[in-house]
């Protein structure tokens, strides 16, 4: 889940010249299903990003390694973690720091539960903080994500960023699989309760992009939009209401790391993801 919330806020501190906080990995949920949280999630400080979502329930193990969890989402590609931001014309500046952990929290149990990363961006004159939170319970398998952006100078501006979708979810079963890995998407229907739904394939997308052709969903306010193979899915999905207060403006999918496939050529199985634009 993703809310963006802006707010005005202190002097800056992090900037293209100061020394970056060392690189950390941070854990939210649990490894053990008795803490009642149904997920282990693994977060990095390089870039404030989501490295892996892993299901504790010893059902859900790897097929190769039963009592290995099966991550649901993977840093399968080195470099390419899941839930990147961007800012327009920021280039990767915020994909490639290291942010500021500002804040960790626990339940009442002491199970790690919350995270704050923050930088400061002098040269753009902003504040951002990326959120995540987890709670606990049988189908909690969801991780929420609030951005915030906080303007440091004195002048209003507005901001248009991009976020990366989930990476590296799971194969499984190949030898009988009938759907490997597709973007799937949907969107509200703006004259009812209803959504459209569609997915797209790898061979799609690399055809697309081979002719610089890939879609761009604008049309509709969006429901959700991720990746989906024979037996898993890993979507985003806006809070509240698009077609009251909608703040994306459109959607692609896109192919992540190198292709498998024999010459350079893509497979069923190669890794895809989405980019979603405020």
């Amino acid at each position: 889940a993703v809310r963006g919330e802006p707010e005005v806020a202190g002097p800056p501190q992090q900037t293209e010249g100061t020394p970056e906080p060392p690189l950390s990995t941070l854990e939210i949920g649990s490894a053990e299903p008795e803490s009642g949280y149904p997920v282990l999630v693994t977060l990095t400080n390089r870039g404030a990003a989501l490295e892996s979502i892993a299901l504790n329930n010893p059902r859900y193990g790897r097929l190769d390694n039963p009592k290995q969890p099966l991550d649901v989402v993977s840093l399968e590609t080195k470099g390419h973690p899941s839930l990147l931001l961007a800012l327009e014309k920021g280039g990767k500046f915020l994909a490639e720091r290291n942010w500021e952990v500002k804040s960790q929290g626990r339940d009442e149990n002491g199970v790690p539960n919350d995270v704050v990363f923050r930088i400061e961006w002098a040269q753009r004159g902003l504040a951002i903080e990326k959120h995540y939170h987890v709670e606990p319970g049988p189908n909690a398998y969801s991780v929420d994500l609030t951005l915030r952006f906080e303007n440091l100078g004195p002048k209003a501006q507005e901001v248009a960023y991009t976020l990366t979708g989930p990476n590296g979810i799971p194969l499984e079963g190949l030898e009988y699989a009938r759907t490997f890995r597709e973007v799937a998407v949907a969107f509200l229907n703006e004259d009812s309760d209803g959504v459209s739904a569609s997915t797209l394939d790898v061979k799609s997308l690399v055809k697309q992009a081979s002719k610089h052709e890939v879609e761009s969903w604008t049309e509709k306010p969006l429901k959700y939009v991720g990746v989906t193979s024979q037996y898993f899915a890993a979507v985003l999905l806006p809070r509240g209401d698009q077609r009251k207060d909608r703040w994306e403006e459109h959607t692609r999918p896109i192919l992540v790391g190198l292709p498998k496939g024999e010459g350079g050529r893509e497979t069923n199985l190669d890794r895809k993801s989405t980019r979603l634009n405020s």
